[in-house]
């Protein structure tokens, strides 16, 4: 395969939920070394778990234990949805419908992996801040 073949397959893995042989769900983020893949370092997929915690699999060996899966994206908490709902209104630019979706499924991501959850929360204001960091 091409650059341009593994884009078009990255484009519609990104963003979605795929379920482990052993039940756990987990996001792909993107697609690794395709621009020079050699053998040394293979393509892989870039995955998220719920628990925010990154991994990579082989592209080619992907498929024998991940499942896209429909129904399995985790619901947002309330306070995830008010997050959320905080920080694109900070944005200093309007966001059209096509650009919404990808933006909260990535902020929903983030949100999960304590790390980037306090950064998020840092870059709200001080009010929004203090409901949602306990």
């Amino acid at each position: 395969m091409n650059k341009a073949d593994y884009q078009k397959i990255e484009k519609s893995m990104v963003n979605q939920t795929y379920r482990h042989a052993n039940g756990n769900l987990y996001t792909v983020l993107g697609l690794s070394n395709y621009a020079h893949e050699t053998t040394e370092h293979p393509v892989q997929v870039i995955y998220a778990g719920v628990n925010g915690n990154l991994s990579s699999r082989d592209f080619k060996s992907w498929g024998e234990k991940f499942q896209l899966d429909i129904a399995g994206k985790p619901d947002e908490t309330e306070e995830e949805t008010l997050i959320e709902s905080a920080l694109i209104n900070s944005f200093e630019t309007d966001i059209d419908d096509n650009e919404f979706e990808p933006l909260s499924e990535m902020i929903q991501l983030l949100l999960r992996n304590p790390t980037a959850r306090l950064v998020l929360l840092d870059y709200l204001p001080e009010k929004v801040s203090e409901k949602t960091k306990s």
